[in-house]
This record gives C-alpha cells, sequence and structure tokens, in this order.
C-alpha cells in the first residue's frame, strides 16, 4: 500500500449537548483550553505530524467554525456542512471529495485532546492494511471496545459479546481509515458502529487496534471533563497539549486582561483575551472564557465563566 496521505478529517458536527449551556453559543469544537479552542489542538498534533490539508464537518454554529478556519494561517481547512447531521459515517462519507486521490486518511474526533502521533499507528496500518486501524487507550470507565489476542476488533459497546476477549479498551476517537472505507458508507445519515460490526462479521480482521500505552489523552464531554482537562494541564503539566503551551505556574492570562491585585487564585486558573477579575474576587480552579468579567468580590471554585454566564460548584 502506497504511504501517501496528507490529509486527515476531524469529526466537529456534534451538538455538545453534555457540555451545555457552554456550546448554547459556540460549537464544541470552539471551546476554549487552555486559551485555544479545543480543534486547534488538534490541528496542532496533524501540523506537527506533517499534515496540513485536514477537514472540518460542521452543523452546529456552522458559521464560527467558517469563521475560524478563514483565520488559520498555517493549514489548509476544508468545511463538509451538514444541514442535516449525518452521523459517524454520514459525517466521513461527507469528505469523498476531499479524500479523493487519497489511499488512506486519519480521522479524529474535535472533542479530545491527546500526545498521540500518527508515528503510533500508520505503521501497523500500513503492514497489516486493514480497513481501518483505531487507536485505543485503557479507560476502565469507558472501555468498550474488545479485541483478541492478535489485536483485531471483535466487537464495540458489548454489541456481540464474543466468547474469547484479550483485552476492553476505549477508542480514543482517532482512527486510520482506508479509502475502501468510503465506498461501505451510504448516503445520508449512517453510524459507524453498526458498519463496522457488520464488516467485522462477514471479515474478520478487517478492523485493527492499536493500543497507545501510556499515553496522555481525554475526551472532553462534559464539564466536569472539561475541568480535568484544565487541572490535568495545568496543575499536572499532563502532555494533553504541546508543552510550550502549558505555562509553568499553573496560570493562563490571556492577552489585554486585567486581574486586580486583591484578588486571590489558587489551584489553576485559566483567562482567557479581553478579561477583567474584579476587586476582591477569590478563584479556585477556574476557567474564564474571552470577554468576560467577572464582579467584584466573587467567590468561584471548579467554576467556568463566559459572557453572561457562570458555571460554579
Amino acid at each position: 500500500m502506497a504511504s501517501n496521505s496528507t490529509k486527515a478529517v476531524i469529526l466537529a458536527a456534534g451538538y455538545g449537548t453534555r457540555l451545555q449551556p457552554l456550546t448554547g453559543t459556540v460549537p464544541k469544537a470552539l471551546v476554549p483550553l487552555v486559551g485555544k479552542p479545543l480543534v486547534r489542538h488538534s490541528i496542532a498534533r496533524l501540523l506537527h505530524d506533517g499534515i496540513t490539508s485536514i477537514g472540518i464537518n460542521t452543523h452546529h454554529h456552522a458559521h464560527l467554525i467558517e469563521q475560524f478556519a478563514a483565520a488559520q494561517n498555517d493549514c489548509r481547512l476544508y468545511i463538509s456542512h451538514e444541514p442535516a447531521i449525518l452521523g459517524g459515517a454520514g459525517g466521513i462519507g461527507g469528505f469523498r471529495d476531499f479524500l479523493c486521490g487519497e489511499d488512506y486518511f486519519i480521522v479524529c474526533n474535535a472533542d479530545s485532546v491527546s500526545n498521540i502521533g500518527c508515528a503510533q499507528f500508520i505503521p501497523d496500518f500500513l503492514r497489516y492494511g486493514p480497513l481501518i486501524t483505531m487507536v485505543l487507550v485503557d479507560n476502565p470507565a469507558t472501555n468498550n471496545v474488545c479485541i483478541n489476542e492478535n489485536q483485531e476488533v471483535i466487537d464495540l459497546r458489548d454489541t456481540v459479546r464474543p466468547g474469547k476477549i484479550s483485552a476492553r479498551l476505549t477508542y480514543t476517537g482517532i482512527a486510520c481509515m482506508s479509502r475502501a472505507v468510503l465506498d461501505l458508507i451510504p448516503p445520508g445519515a449512517s453510524e459507524l458502529v453498526p458498519l463496522l460490526l457488520e464488516r467485522i462479521a462477514v471479515q474478520p480482521g478487517c478492523v485493527r487496534a492499536v493500543i497507545a500505552h501510556n499515553a496522555a489523552w481525554r475526551d472532553i464531554g462534559t464539564i466536569d471533563s472539561y475541568l480535568r482537562a484544565h487541572r490535568e494541564i495545568l496543575l499536572h503539566r499532563r502532555p494533553l497539549i504541546y508543552e510550550d503551551g502549558i505555562p509553568a505556574d499553573a496560570l493562563y492570562i490571556g492577552e489585554k486582561t486585567r486581574i486586580d491585585e486583591d484578588c486571590t487564585c489558587t489551584g489553576f486558573l485559566s483567562v482567557g483575551d479581553n478579561c477583567r477579575i474584579g476587586t476582591g474576587c477569590s478563584l479556585h480552579d477556574c476557567v474564564v472564557w474571552d470577554n468576560t468579567t467577572v464582579p467584584a468580590h466573587s467567590i468561584l471554585s471548579n467554576a467556568v465563566c463566559g459572557p453572561g454566564f457562570i458555571i460554579n460548584d
């Protein structure tokens, strides 16, 4: 199989329901993490691996992702807009024109961050030539992908319940896919899991797993996991984002932001651009979005603040 892939797609069309109200005014892909949109961290990983041609699908607040894409000057972002959400498989199918001529391509979810690079899974894909190579991690709370001793995926979401299981692991949302996948996706909306289970049944071994041992990975699907990601990055320096983006003192402060001297900040603090933290505030483990004013004498803990909202523990 020729190694000529230079393209990736980022799946970003969902509503981000579990992150509400954070996703009331922005798509999940643009929710800020240590001063940058979630999707920008995914793009940074791809750029580091030499992939500069990247597709993003849109639906919820699509115009904001289009504005974001137009502002990027270090990569080419192709937009696949979905007037109606197409689902996991249908969303990938929407990139047929973008992926024309590619032998294989990378897929990643916009709502997770990690230090997993292409070098950790593309060699396995090129060696075995499966339909898909899925990148898995051990995350006991969400382990629902079953593999056999040959690292072949044999079940997803406890649907088939096979007899002999070597390990149960979690899908990171990162995969390498053969172009042949696009031929299997029907027009319109469809989901990826049923499609893969159907293929596994008729062609065992066509879906492989690569286990990212000791990888830093986190899905950001809830407000709790959103705060945990900040805590892990800023306090524990876990490499969910590039280390040059992690401040040394657990405090990220954006441009043109003012924090009054009598404020108390403990734990971690991530404050965006053009913010004002009023006099006498006490902030512990907080995220403040761009263009936000925190009223004087506010006492906040495990809080997310944005223009017009404060979510406080």
